[in-house]
């Protein structure tokens, strides 16, 4: 019989740790994009730095840091190897 799955965003785990009785379970490849520069800034300051990245080549870097497909490739493993359990 498959066991449901639940994905927790960080800020809420304690929350729903306790509410769902669960036995959680982390992994540091589900996390946020790594944004390099642009981290830290206002909104305003990070989408007028943004201007100047060309979003049609996902290999591009982002401000220095993930590249949409950095962040992919991490980010697709933990959920494939849990369906497969």
């Amino acid at each position: 019989m498959p066991h449901p799955v639940h994905l927790v965003r960080h800020g809420q785990s304690q929350w729903n740790v306790r509410r769902l009785q669960l036995t959680p379970e982390s992994d540091s490849r589900l996390r946020e994009q790594h944004l390099g520069d642009l981290e830290g800034r206002t909104y305003e300051e990070t989408w007028a730095a943004a201007e100047t990245f060309d979003w049609s080549d996902p290999t591009q870097p982002i401000g220095g840091g993930e590249s949409l497909m950095d962040g992919y490739d991490r980010m697709s493993g933990p959920p494939s190897r849990i369906s497969k359990a």
